[in-house]
């Protein structure tokens, strides 16, 4: 998974809180549509949140490059072909 994050987007990082708990709500409310039970879906993410922020399983690297203007990250090494490179959904290629 790449992500991109400005940290000038916010004026504080708390406000990130705010961000990770919208996903989160977002995430729960896929999984109740699918027929799963709200509050057990949000209690595994939580769950698991929790225990990756005190021992993670891998650790988060930074990239260096910046997206061009097809969506690519320059200087990471990659090329067009690629598919997880670029910022569009597979299928829709």
């Amino acid at each position: 998974m790449v992500v991109m994050i400005d940290n000038n987007e916010f004026e504080t990082p708390g406000i990130w809180g705010i961000v990770i708990a919208d996903i989160v709500q977002h995430v729960v409310n896929a999984y109740v549509r699918d027929g799963m039970g709200g509050h057990e879906v949000r209690e595994s993410i939580l769950d698991t949140l929790i225990s990756e922020l005190q021992s993670p399983s891998d650790k988060a690297r930074a990239l260096d490059g910046e997206w061009d203007e097809e969506g690519f990250v320059e200087g990471l090494g990659l090329d067009e072909e690629d598919e997880w490179d670029t910022m569009e959904p597979e299928g829709e290629a």
